[in-house]
């Protein structure tokens, strides 16, 4: 009989994650990108994430993940420059080989109404949202382990629309079908894909309300609050790490806000 404190299966448990090599996330500087990067170094996963523009906000990142004893690497990536991404990802590779995960968070909702849309807006959104996505994963295939998983950030939007994103939503319901192609497209390798597609969250996107906007989106919510990046990472650190047999969802976490 062999007997085990919980420690001891914590340990077991912390060396098994050890074992899947690195998770790449895109977008990891601040939102919902540094809650997923928090979880899963909750959980005992070393991260690796990427940032445009806020080295200030991804060194923030990289420090609260160090905290939880996991590791944490940064690079610098504009997702919607393919030869950037490119290059990027080769360095990735030729560092660390292998990465058991790639989670596609990076975004930018632009709030466009059809009245201030224009094609420039409209392109740099799908370059952002869906381009982005489209590199990244292009570019990550040969990296990502046989057996791992592929994860993108969608959103309700996708679904209901939108007067103020319909730029934003278009990309989201385009990254779905995407996301559920490359699903049938890895099956050999037995590479789970999903969506995560996230409600209210408290992060820049929603516009961080307070006072009577925040107590609007609360009482919209039927659990009476707006999730935050901790509640999207949990999910996607459950996605990622506990090779579950869920695979080619679209997966709400809105507080039942949207019942689909």
């Amino acid at each position: 009989m062999v007997c085990l404190w919980l420690g001891q299966w914590k340990v077991i448990y912390m060396n098994k994650v050890k074992e899947k090599s690195p998770i790449l996330i895109t977008g990891g500087s601040r939102g919902i990108g540094r809650g997923i990067a928090i979880e899963l170094a909750k959980r005992g996963a070393d991260v690796i994430i990427t940032y445009n523009t806020n080295k200030n906000g991804a060194d923030k990142t990289c420090k609260a993940v160090q905290e939880y004893g996991a590791e944490c690497c940064i690079y610098r990536m504009d997702i919607s420059d393919e030869d950037n991404v490119k290059k990027c990802m080769n360095e990735i590779h030729e560092e660390y080989g292998k990465v058991y995960g790639i989670i596609n968070n990076a975004g930018a909702y632009m709030r466009t109404s059809i009245e201030d849309l224009t094609t420039e807006k409209w392109k740099r959104t799908m370059d952002i949202n869906l381009n982005g996505p489209y590199y990244v994963t292009m570019n990550g295939l040969d990296m990502i382990k046989d057996g791992g998983t592929l994860i993108y950030l969608g959103s309700m939007i996708a679904k209901i629309g939108r007067t103020h994103g319909i730029d934003y939503s278009s990309a989201k319901a385009g990254l779905t079908g995407f996301a559920r192609s490359m699903m049938h497209s890895l099956s050999h390798r037995k590479i789970r894909v999903n969506i995560i597609a996230p409600g209210y969250v408290y992060t820049d996107i929603l516009g961080m309300p307070t006072g009577d906007a925040l107590k609007k989106r609360e009482n919209e919510v039927p659990l009476g609050r707006v999730a935050y990046p901790e509640d999207i990472g949990k999910l996607a650190a459950f996605l990622v790490l506990d090779d579950t047999y869920i695979n080619g969802e679209v997966i709400n976490i809105n507080g039942g806000l949207m019942l689909d």
